[in-house]
C-alpha cells in the first residue's frame, strides 16, 4: 500500500493541519498551512494558530529532499 504524503507541494495549493495541542483535537491550539509549488520555490501560508507573522518560503529542491528524509524515517508523520 502506497501512503501519500501531505506534506509535498504541488502547483495546486493544499492546506493541512500541521500541528495541535497535546489534546489533540483539531481546533484547539492547531496550527493550519497551505502548501504550494511556484517554480523553484514551495510558500508555506499559515492559518488559525499562527506562528509567524508571515508566510515561509523555501527553495524547492532542498524542501522536496527534506520531505522526503522525514518520510524515509518515519512514515506516520507525512502521511495523509
Amino acid at each position: 500500500m502506497m501512503v501519500r504524503c501531505r506534506l509535498i507541494a504541488t502547483e495546486e495549493p493544499r492546506r493541512i493541519c500541521i500541528a495541535r495541542c497535546s489534546c489533540g483535537e483539531y481546533g484547539c491550539g492547531s496550527t493550519d498551512v497551505t502548501i504550494v509549488r511556484d517554480g523553484e520555490v514551495v510558500h508555506w501560508d499559515w492559518h488559525v494558530e499562527v506562528p509567524v507573522p508571515h508566510g515561509i518560503t523555501f527553495d524547492a529542491e532542498t524542501y522536496d529532499r527534506e520531505v522526503a528524509r522525514i518520510g524515509a524515517q518515519d512514515p506516520a508523520v507525512v502521511a495523509d
